[in-house]
């Protein structure tokens, strides 16, 4: 796991807590300097350097509490100069005694504290090592060009309760164009992982890697044996198809299986990754909720549970993003009861740079019909219900919206059918100018949002009807 200082969701309380775990538990860390050679050369660090980083201690001063790394240069040529360095006035006899540093110590090593630590240094890596009675398995998982990947893995533990380490892996950029993977030139794809326990209705989430243009991506969480999940690989390719590989490491062995993922699990994965991004990414509003997952790019659910319709627009500024809808700029409307898959954007290279600079989303209408109304000539309006009917290829009118005004659903337009005000609405509203008339279908209509791909269902509302210019 690479932890990078200069990402916009670093939080250096949670990196602290995985290095003292990762410490603890005896995995391998490492820590690595960026470019800026002039400030890091002042203070004694080599500038693109790599430093092993030895231990982290958390120790008790007159100030109070200090978060310091103890890191080693394998080099040795240079020494850090700053605070709680070998010479530093920092120190005290005790502490010295404490952490095993005493004042003469040559052999590269020196102590940091946590504010210079994340200054100076640009990343650090934590290698999760484990003994050879953890059990692993690795399997080829192909991610296709312009689409969502189809095949996944079954895992289920066997008899108890197994911890496990996952990882999806693509050829390295530096081994792209080579022997191996002549046939690849392009930049890493944007991937990631999802696992979901299809024991609930419907599956839930167990644990998520963050989409990223990197080599490696990975996870961990703990499998029961009385339920059953589903890893389902998360990407989508703008460049050549190519194979990737599942590695899954367990602590007590586990069954692994290829599985072709229907149009239904990559529906529910890619949700489900949705909705596991921080509190703070969730909005609501009387019951509608829009659910935007942030990582190098971003992934946008609206959840209607309200009465009324939800109008969601939203913008995204960058010209480095892919869009599963082929724009940055959207306006969608979601009906009662359901959710939708607004907008799925990567980067075509790491280190994008991107910013969502209009969100705007609001309950629109609400739904007072009672029902369907036949478009017959029994009823009402039969001349205006057959245009209907001809310009929508529909045999019923739940809804009608006339210019953005909603005159009602069936028991509502048969009143205004009966006050022979229906058909001069209508009429009236046609023939003006810049005007719409627009029809809200209650009908599952099928519009993939990423090219190619199936797996997400577009439900349209609202359908124009026509426009006078």
């Amino acid at each position: 796991m690479v932890i990078s200082f200069g990402r916009k969701d670093f939080d250096a309380d949670l990196m602290w807590a995985s290095l003292c775990s990762s410490y603890s538990a005896g995995f391998l860390l490492t820590c690595s300097t960026g470019r800026g050679e002039e400030l890091r050369s002042e203070v004694g660090l080599a500038p693109n350097h790599a430093y092993s980083l030895m231990a982290v201690h958390e120790v008790t001063t007159a100030e109070g509490q200090v978060r310091l790394l103890q890191i080693r240069n394998p080099h040795a040529r240079c020494a850090w100069k700053g605070a709680w360095s070998q010479r530093s006035g920092n120190w005290t006899p005790e502490l010295r005694s404490k952490l095993r540093y005493p004042a003469d110590d040559d052999a590269g090593m020196f102590f940091m504290a946590m504010p210079d630590f994340i200054i100076y240094f640009d990343q650090c890596t934590i290698c999760q090592i484990h003994g050879t009675e953890w059990c692993e398995a690795r399997v080829a998982v192909p991610l296709p060009s312009q689409e969502v990947p189809r095949s996944g893995l079954a895992l289920e533990a066997c008899g108890a309760t197994a911890q496990c380490l996952v990882s999806l892996a693509q050829p390295e950029e530096r081994a792209r164009g080579g022997y191996f993977y002549n046939h690849l030139f392009e930049q890493l794809a944007s991937m990631g992982l999802v696992i979901l326990n299809m024991k609930t209705h419907p599956p839930s989430l167990v644990a998520a890697s963050g989409l990223k243009n990197r080599g490696v991506v990975g996870t961990d969480c703990w499998l029961r044996p009385e339920d059953e999940y589903l890893l389902v690989p998360m990407c989508l390719n703008s460049g050549s198809s190519l194979s990737a590989a599942v590695a899954v490491m367990s602590s007590l062995p586990v069954v692994v299986e290829e599985r072709s993922l229907d149009r239904q699990a990559v529906m529910f994965a890619w949700a489900a990754y949705a909705k596991s991004g921080k509190p703070a990414d969730k909005s609501s509003l009387n019951g509608a909720d829009l659910y935007i997952r942030i990582s190098e790019g971003l992934v946008v659910l609206a959840e209607n549970r309200s009465r009324g319709y939800m109008h969601v627009e939203l913008t995204c500024e960058s010209s480095s993003l892919q869009f599963s809808r082929g724009l940055c700029a959207t306006v969608d409307c979601i009906a009662p009861g359901y959710a939708q898959l607004l907008q799925v954007a990567l980067p075509s290279e790491a280190g994008a740079s991107w910013s969502l600079s209009r969100r705007r989303w609001e309950d629109a209408w609400e739904d007072k019909g009672s029902g369907r109304m036949s478009t017959t000539k029994e009823g009402f309006g039969f001349v205006v219900l057959h245009e209907l009917s001809k310009m929508t290829g529909m045999d019923t009118v739940p809804q009608i919206f006339v210019g953005g005004t909603f005159l009602g659903g069936c028991e509502e337009l048969q009143r205004l059918q009966q006050s022979g005000r229906l058909i001069q609405q209508i009429e009236s509203a046609v023939q003006a100018a810049k005007k719409r008339v627009i029809m809200c279908l209650r009908k599952r209509i099928p519009v993939p949002l990423l090219s190619g791909a199936q797996a997400f269902v577009n439900l349209p509302l609202f359908l124009d009807l026509g426009t006078c210019d």
